[in-house]
């Protein structure tokens, strides 16, 4: 795989979230191991430790 740079990412990123392509962001942008921290009373409160959880967790909002 080759090396994006800042600007390749930023247009990416910028092309799926004016799809609305939010799972498709976190599919190419988030590390397999991506931690997601949430306030401490809130609803969905955890904190998956790997991706497939994070997700999981993005699709039940």
């Amino acid at each position: 795989m080759a090396t994006l740079t800042t600007h390749e990412i930023a247009a990416r990123f910028d092309e799926l979230a004016r799809q609305e392509k939010w799972f498709d962001i976190q599919d190419e942008f988030f590390a397999d191991n991506v931690k997601s921290v949430d306030p401490p009373h809130s609803r969905i409160s955890g904190m998956p430790k790997a991706k497939q959880l994070f997700v999981k967790k993005g699709r039940t909002l």
